[in-house]
């Protein structure tokens, strides 16, 4: 456990006192072990006898301050981040296997095109409507490699789970889907996710799988379990998205200027219909399909350095 605790400090994963002595009370209650903590919990006196016992691998660190404005992302952040990940890809002998460095990232997608300029009547006293289809957003993660491949997309709705339909009709083959109350990714989609990825990233392990800072995706047995499948997890730097994750730096914005004329195509073709969760995936793959290529992903990756 110390030199995992270590493992994920080094990659922007580390724990604080209470969320490590939650997991140590989850491994206790899910083992059945017997020990003499009161109701399956450590306390304060274990902790501090555990990071004695440990004290060679691991100690009470304060984090660097990351959480920082965008404005305030430095060149020296970046380059020790880089630094750290180009020594780690060398310790996992990954270097030159570009097939075994993924990025995931998650998208929402308005449903409905953006109000764009159009060709309309000279007199300013005569509207131009937009047609919309009000505020409702749905949420996909995307993930590539940086020899451009893409995975399935993985969807994730808002509850309930519809039962007259199925929401991935015309949806890439592969693709899958999770519901949370929301329509979010949290700890249990994201862990789905990985059982998705694991299915559909190749058998060549390790691998790599670069991911953002949003808090539902980090957890520890999500780490343990990827792990176990030769899959390493590890965290771009917060506030740096934009800069450094391939899928965000390169990827999201051209997918979307698609998606939005597919919306606005849908919309002529089909007087007073708007898309819904229905016919989503399938609107979305007609998107995709005119957007991807290989050559994109990997353009992104080098964009953003990696």
């Amino acid at each position: 456990m110390a030199e995992w605790l270590s493992e994920m400090a080094q990659r922007g994963l580390g724990l604080k006192p209470c969320e490590f002595l939650d997991f140590v009370e989850d491994v206790v209650k899910r083992e059945k072990r017997k020990t003499p903590f009161k109701s399956g919990r450590p306390g304060k006196k274990w902790y501090y006898a555990f990071l004695n016992r440990n004290k060679h691998i691991i100690s009470s660190r304060t984090e660097t301050d990351l959480e920082i404005k965008r404005s305030k992302v430095t060149k020296q952040k970046t380059d020790e981040w880089y630094n750290r990940f180009k020594d780690f890809l060398i310790g996992k002998e990954l270097m030159n296997l570009p097939g075994r460095i993924w990025n995931a990232d998650e998208v929402g997608f308005n449903i409905g095109a953006n109000k764009s300029k159009v060709i309309g009547p000279a007199r300013r006293d005569l509207a131009v409507p937009h047609i919309t289809s009000g505020k409702q957003r749905l949420t996909v993660m995307f993930c590539g490699n940086a020899a451009g491949q893409m995975l399935p997309p993985y969807f994730v709705y808002p509850e309930p789970k519809p039962k007259g339909y199925n929401p991935l009709s015309g949806a890439l083959e592969g693709a899958d889907i999770a519901y949370t109350k929301k329509g979010w990714i949290n700890n249990i989609t994201f862990g789905k996710f990985i059982d998705h990825f694991d299915k559909f990233s190749g058998q060549e392990r390790p691998i790599v799988l670069l991911f953002d800072s949003v808090s539902s995706h980090i957890d520890p047995d999500i780490f343990l379990s990827a792990k176990a499948k030769g899959i390493d997890l590890y965290r771009i730097v917060p506030n740096a998205i934009h800069l450094m994750q391939p899928l965000d730096k390169g990827v999201f914005g051209p997918m979307k200027t698609k998606w939005h004329g597919v919306c606005r195509k849908y919309t002529r073709e089909n007087p007073g219909k708007t898309i819904e969760k229905e016919n989503f995936a399938q609107k979305l793959t007609e998107a995709y399909l005119q957007f991807y290529k290989p050559l994109t992903v990997i353009n992104a990756f080098r964009a953003s350095g990696i």
